[in-house]
């Protein structure tokens, strides 16, 4: 491309006298404005003008009005260069059944969209907003029916859209519908977690799974972990979410507060403070199934799958909590929360991203 130096040659020679033929190719025909030609010849004194004004500001602004010929010609060669404006066409098909939904901790959002015919590529298109400025951030190659946004910022909100591009290139089809990826980690999902990953990561942290256990229903680490994943699925909950917090609030089940082992009770249901024991469960797999229960009071409105035995699932403010880093009240917009004050659910969410 011409440097901005070797235009402003080209425009304005070294006697002060304006290049006419670069202004009529590089401006005036392309655009179809020959008055900017006229105003040429006037600074050159090749015409004098009928209206004195029109000479006395051309005159007296000589200089801004050459810059702006000048920019003028700049966005002149880069639309030469990249080609024909692409315009959207009938004869390709927009991407159907397009879909983004965030994975990972944070930062990646997936974009998937079915195959267009004649189609030869994609371009992914990206805002704040859904009705804000949407910029070009991917083009992807014929045949790719997925791509994969990654450092995307914490609680950040972006829409994605797509297009499909022709085989001339200039062809594209109209955009689809605008998608949003919300980057914070939902309670309410269906985790892939194995109960060995949850064990070793108990293992990793350095704790003894309690002998206590041995005569419950849960006797081996593993099973508690199983047992965990399996009530979190039945109401789908996120069963990382859910075995974490345990440990949290258990300290990787050594209790020692309110709480007693004895009680099962994983997430200190009903210990509210000023010694509140709190909630006691039959069993382990009762009291894993009241956490659980406990969480999706919080995480949605849908109803329960399993009996409810929940004992302070009523009190809750159903779906007030959608995702983890709201589970401190100072941390969630609606005033709602599990724990006071701020952080609480920050620090869930950097646990998970421990496990293996």
């Amino acid at each position: 491309m011409a440097s901005a130096v070797s235009l402003s040659n080209q425009i304005s020679r070294a006697n002060g006298r304006v290049n006419e033929d670069f202004v009529k190719c590089a401006v005036c025909q392309p655009t179809g404005c020959f008055f900017v030609l006229q105003c040429v010849r006037i600074i050159n004194g090749k015409r004098s003008d009928k209206t004195k004004m029109t000479k006395n500001i051309l005159e007296r602004h000589r200089t801004v009005f050459l810059s702006l010929l000048m920019a003028a010609a700049v966005m002149m060669v880069i639309i030469l260069m990249q080609g024909s404006v692409a315009y959207a066409s009938n004869d390709i098909e927009t991407p159907e059944n397009f879909n983004a939904k965030k994975v990972g901790l944070f930062n990646k959002a997936k974009l998937t969209w079915d195959e267009s015919e004649d189609a030869s590529g994609y371009q992914i298109y990206r805002a704040s907003g859904k009705h804000g400025k949407y910029r070009r951030i991917k083009k992807i190659g014929q045949h790719k029916e997925s791509f994969t946004n990654s450092n995307l910022r914490k609680k950040a909100v972006y829409y994605y859209k797509i297009r499909a591009v022709g085989k001339n290139k200039k062809d594209v089809s109209e955009f689809s519908k605008a998608k949003k990826v919300v980057v914070k980690y939902k309670i309410s999902n269906m985790s892939n977690v194995t109960a060995a990953q949850l064990a070793r990561y108990y293992k990793k942290s350095g704790h003894i799974f309690p002998k206590y256990y041995k005569k419950t229903d849960t006797p081996t680490l593993k099973a508690f972990c199983q047992t965990y994943i399996d009530e979190a699925r039945a109401e789908g909950i996120d069963a990382k979410v859910a075995f974490v917090q345990a440990m949290l609030e258990t300290g990787w089940l050594k209790f020692g507060g309110d709480v007693s082992i004895k009680q099962n009770n994983f997430a200190g249901l009903g210990a509210v403070g000023g010694g509140a024991r709190g909630n006691k469960f039959k069993t382990v797999k009762t009291g894993i199934r009241a956490h659980i229960q406990h969480l999706k009071a919080y995480a949605n409105k849908k109803p329960l799958n399993n009996k409810c035995v929940d004992k302070r699932f009523t009190a809750v403010q159903r779906g007030c909590t959608p995702y983890v880093e709201w589970l401190g009240i100072g941390d969630n917009p609606r005033g709602y929360g599990w724990c006071a004050g701020s952080g609480y659910g920050y620090n869930i969410v950097k646990m998970i991203s421990r496990i293996r």
